[in-house]
């Protein structure tokens, strides 16, 4: 089996990040630098040309704490790289080594597996000389802590010494700058009474107020607001009463459009059944005149001359020139019946002698020759 040995390899490694001597943070590369030559079992260079390798970080127990891969190019037998360069398992960019890999709890070890070759063991993670000075993190450098620096109240009277805490009261009680309990129980004393508040002063220029003690500008200031409440409640009672007026005449305007509305459909109504019982009425009538029902009409014909007739109900055509007598083969009931004669030429035609027996249809023109007609009326 092949085998990968491992010549001169190096690795620097600084992941905590430090204060500098200036005191302005240092970013700290998060990788291992790593180089080595590379030799198959016979002790020859590995050819050059691009190769996978594996890195591996892990503790002393053999546990894997982080794993990469990347493509490394052999020149001349020797490769280099920085280890958090690399893609995990998903083929995503590690983008460095995370800092919890490399706590300071336990001995750490790399693992490099070059593809095709057995590797020949765990090396381990030493520091470089700068890494040193990351030990500064494990304490507080000098000057290190600013109030930048502390999150608030982490500092309470635990962390300050009796003498300290003894020293700051005495100097700020005798300028004045702490109440003593004495003082505490005279003010109690005073604020507690009912004349108590007349004796804290106030600056003058107050807007609803010129007295110049708490409780003459308190009582001010309650008249004040007592005032601006009476004139809340009237522009609310007058806002009330408007809408209340405009509810109301919305109302009537609505009843009335409403009633408006249901007279012009009762009108409407009531000038379309008119509409309609006329139509009826004149199709009635032309029905009767176009299509006489066989029930209807006593007779009707065509006279083509002295004698000559078509229809039924009719006996005969009797006269010439002037007159036509139209005579019914029974009588009519009464004369209450219609005749309807249509001249066959310019001629104008009258109706007369209407009996219950016949009609006479006249006329003021010379040689009617025909003329058609039609009787309505009871049978």
């Amino acid at each position: 089996m092949k085998k990968v040995l491992m010549g001169i390899m190096a690795i620097c490694i600084a992941l905590t990040a430090a204060n500098a001597v200036g005191g302005e943070p240092t970013a700290v590369p998060h990788f291992l630098n790593y180089q080595s030559l590379l030799y198959d079992d016979g002790g020859n260079l590995v050819a050059d040309g691009a190769t996978g390798v594996t890195f591996k970080i892990t503790d002393s127990a053999g546990a894997v704490l982080y794993e990469e891969r990347q493509t490394l190019d052999v020149v001349r037998g020797a490769v280099s790289a920085l280890v958090g360069n690399g893609l995990n398992g998903a083929g995503a960019p590690m983008g460095g080594i995370p800092e919890s890999v490399l706590s300071p709890d336990s001995g750490k070890y790399l693992e490099v597996t070059v593809d095709g070759f057995t590797p020949e063991g765990s090396l381990e993670i030493v520091s470089v000389p700068y890494s040193i000075y990351a030990e500064k993190a494990l304490g507080v450098a000098d000057e290190g802590v600013t109030g930048a620096a502390l999150a608030k109240k982490s500092i309470t009277m635990d962390h300050l010494a009796d003498d300290l805490v003894t020293e700051l009261a005495t100097e700020m009680g005798t300028a004045g700058l702490i109440a003593t309990r004495t003082d505490l129980t005279n003010l109690q004393t005073t604020f507690r009474s009912v004349s108590g508040a007349s004796t804290i002063g106030v600056n003058a220029g107050l807007v609803y107020s010129g007295s110049n003690n708490l409780q003459a500008v308190l009582q001010d200031l309650d008249r004040a607001i007592q005032h601006r409440q009476v004139g809340v409640e009237a522009v609310q009672t007058s806002i009330t009463n408007e809408t209340n007026s405009r509810t109301t005449a919305d109302t009537t305007l609505q009843n009335n459009i409403n009633a408006e509305a249901a007279a012009r459909a009762a009108a409407d109504a009531v000038e379309a059944n008119a509409r309609d019982e006329k139509d009826r009425e004149l199709d009635g009538r032309l029905q009767a005149v176009e299509n006489p029902p066989e029930q209807l009409p006593s007779a009707w014909g065509t006279v083509t001359g002295p004698g000559t007739i078509h229809g039924y109900n009719v006996a005969g055509v009797s006269g010439a020139g002037f007159n036509y007598t139209v005579s019914f083969s029974g009588p009519m009931a009464s004369t209450d019946y219609a005749v309807i004669v249509t001249p066959r030429s310019n001629a104008t035609v009258y109706i007369s002698n209407k009996t219950v027996n016949d009609f006479t249809v006249s006329t003021m023109d010379m040689g009617l020759a025909a003329f058609d007609f039609i009787v309505i009326g009871p049978p």
